[in-house]
């Protein structure tokens, strides 16, 4: 629990100064961002460690395989996050490029953020009060799956 803390207290910090940053300026510059790549890469060692210590098959359809699933479209995000960051400040000779990549880094980093904030769910879970109303709210999302469906369908 800790250990996420640290890593929501960084991603929120740098993800703040990310959206501050001029496009001229390298993501390089933002406070915190060397050491947030670092745990981010420790992240994706410890899951994929996982992943090959106890199986994929075992990874892909154990009980917490939502939680896993989760980190891992995460750490995709993530890893997306500083390859648009990174190719926006490259391309400073075509404008177009440049905004677009932001853009789309700028998206991909509110996603994340969200993803972060929905993983904080899974150590809910383990007290008492919160655990009875996440376990509730998922029931109800999943039985909305199907009427969900059917309303996209007709929209």
């Amino acid at each position: 629990l800790l250990e996420f803390c640290i890593f929501l207290t960084l991603f929120t910090f740098v993800s703040r100064q990310f959206t501050l940053l001029d496009k001229d300026t390298s993501p390089w510059t933002v406070v915190g961002h060397n050491f947030f790549a670092i745990q981010s890469c420790g992240h994706v060692f410890v899951q994929l460690a996982q992943m090959f210590l106890k199986g994929i098959m075992h990874y892909t359809t154990d009980p917490f395989v939502v939680w896993n699933l989760l980190e891992m479209l995460i750490l995709t995000t993530i890893m997306f996050t500083y390859i648009g960051s990174h190719v926006a400040f490259h391309a400073q000779d075509d404008s177009y490029l440049q905004s677009w990549y932001r853009s789309q880094a700028m998206t991909l980093c509110s996603i994340t953020s969200i993803l972060i904030w929905t993983r904080m769910l899974y150590f809910a879970l383990a007290f008492e009060n919160t655990g009875l109303f996440v376990r509730v709210v998922f029931a109800v999302v999943l039985d909305l799956g199907p009427f969900l469906c059917c309303l996209l369908v007709f929209i």
